[in-house]
């Protein structure tokens, strides 16, 4: 898919993430020795990217792209994410492009085309389930966050945002890297024509370092950090009470009704966080020296349907 593409110049590094198959030498035949960086273990999504950003060709860069493995961009895919970063009349300023994602299987149906969350940091996706592309999404939208399965991030935005947190699941980075992006002063948006095909191997359990914890605790605990990193401090003053009140509500929920792992999962990410907040605090000092947009500007990308508390009990629900 890389080869295909009519965008041409592009330069193509290869990360192996601690393999034990045969990646590594998949990823030396096509690309040669000198474009793959072999790490001796594993360092997840976010590691392997602060890896391949430390060499002075990425680094100096004007626009990176992070690419999953198990996805497979359209051939004009990399002309399009370009042309939405900097070649748009009227769309200035812009830090992150994200394609439109399909199925691996069945590219009519929609996996991503941007992402909203709620004001708890929750992502919110205005698609349903096994939505079929009939292009509803087909035009430039600026968005919360994009897939990080095809991500174009200009220079100047992972300089001022930083990095994907590494703490953080991979499936959970995006939304965090874009709210910071955004508190940068810089534009969120997805291109529908740059299509990219997503396997989604962690899901489907093919992933050897896929997470063992449960998509409700990562997802809480992400969340949680989240909030902590990139809101103001009048906004933490308001929301972090809310959350612990709607927290404390779901915990006894769970409890009456004898879901005491799930009860425990909650609690286990609002731990997680206290036993880690010296790491967030030092990672909010950043975020919010650079700051450039208020916490109003950001929420307008937000649920529009602010706090709902259906949502909140959908989730504790959820399996």
């Amino acid at each position: 898919a890389l080869a295909a593409q009519t965008y041409p110049r592009m330069a193509v590094l290869g990360v192996d993430d601690g393999s034990a198959d045969n990646s590594r030498t998949i990823l030396e035949q096509a690309l040669g020795e000198r474009r793959v960086l072999a790490l001796p273990r594993s360092h997840g999504l976010a590691g392997a990217f602060r890896v391949a950003m430390e060499q002075p060709a990425a680094s100096e860069a004007d626009l990176t792209l992070l690419l999953h493995d198990d996805a497979a961009l359209d051939s004009d895919a990399v002309q399009r994410l370009v042309e939405a970063a900097v070649g748009i009349p009227g769309l200035d300023h812009v830090g992150v492009v994200g394609c439109k994602v399909v199925d691996w299987h069945e590219p009519r149906r929609l996996l991503d085309v941007g992402r909203s969350a709620d004001i708890f940091g929750h992502a919110y996706t205005p698609l349903q389930p096994d939505e079929i592309d009939q292009g509803q999404f087909d035009r430039v939208l600026e968005v919360l966050c994009v897939s990080s399965s095809a991500m174009l991030v200009s220079r100047e935005a992972w300089k001022r945002a930083g990095l994907l947190d590494e703490r953080l699941a991979d499936d959970h980075q995006g939304l965090d890297l874009c709210w910071r992006v955004r508190l940068a002063g810089l534009r969120v948006v997805m291109m529908p024509l740059a299509r990219v095909r997503h396997q989604v191997a962690a899901d489907a359990g093919r992933r050897s370092g896929a997470t063992r914890h449960s998509v409700r605790y990562e997802e809480d605990r992400a969340a949680i950090a989240t909030m902590g990193k990139n809101y103001g401090l009048l906004s933490l003053l308001w929301v972090t009470p809310l959350a612990l009140a709607l927290g404390a509500v779901r915990l006894l929920f769970l409890v009456l009704a004898r879901r005491f792992e799930e009860a425990y999962e909650l609690l286990a990410a609002w731990g997680w966080n206290v036993a880690h907040l010296g790491g967030t605090l030092r990672r909010r000092r950043r975020i919010q020296r650079e700051r450039r947009a208020k916490d109003r500007q950001v929420r307008r990308f937000m649920d529009t349907a602010g706090l709902r508390l259906p949502r909140w009990f959908h989730t504790a629900e959820r399996i």
